[in-house]
């Protein structure tokens, strides 16, 4: 699966609202690794400082889910190669939990194995620490390809609105590629 495909996965509501009306709505688990966000452009990142470890992870465990058109779930992410300087003048790397509050709906490629299936979920974030600043909101889309392991062609993104981390995003326009770790389907 290319990851460009990910921008077909992010369709117009109506047809959103279609395929939640059809086919329910999607939870997923996962977990794993891909690159850092400071592998795409380690300058775009301010007000972020890069890591001088230009092969840093993003690590990342989730429990989407989804009843009767109802997010809820968490999310564990820390990106290892973005750093941030708190209020107490400690720089350490970007880190939140997440508690899903919403879905935005299941996006079906066709076929799992060839195209994937997706979801988009919503939610609120808590900086790790919490002393680092203000919590905010983040948005994750993830898709499986049906595959096991990694290297198979899941993908996940995840932007960050308001709070600390405002701004930050790794993925979601183009999607990352698992390099580690599986994202699956719940059926």
């Amino acid at each position: 699966m290319d990851v460009n495909r990910l921008r077909n996965y992010l369709s117009p509501i109506s047809i959103v609202i279609g395929i939640l009306a059809l086919a329910g709505c999607p939870s997923f688990s996962g977990g794993g690794w891909i690159f850092s966000a400071c592998d795409q452009n380690p300058a775009f990142f301010f007000p972020f400082t890069c890591a001088v470890d230009s092969t840093a992870k993003a690590t990342f465990g989730f429990d989407l889910n989804c009843d009767d058109g109802t997010g809820f779930g968490e999310l564990q992410y820390r990106d290892h190669g973005v750093l941030v300087t708190g209020p107490d003048l400690k720089e350490r790397k970007l880190s939140i939990h997440g508690e899903v509050n919403n879905v935005r709906g299941p996006c079906v490629g066709g076929n799992i194995e060839s195209d994937g299936f997706g979801g988009s979920y919503t939610g609120t974030y808590t900086p790790q620490p919490p002393t680092m600043g203000a919590p905010g909101t983040f948005e994750v889309i993830v898709v499986d390809t049906g595959q096991l392991g990694p290297n198979k062609g899941d993908l996940i993104g995840i932007q960050l609105f308001g709070g600390v981390f405002d701004g930050y995003s790794n993925g979601v326009l183009n999607g990352k590629e698992l390099q580690g770790g599986n994202i699956a389907l719940q059926e």
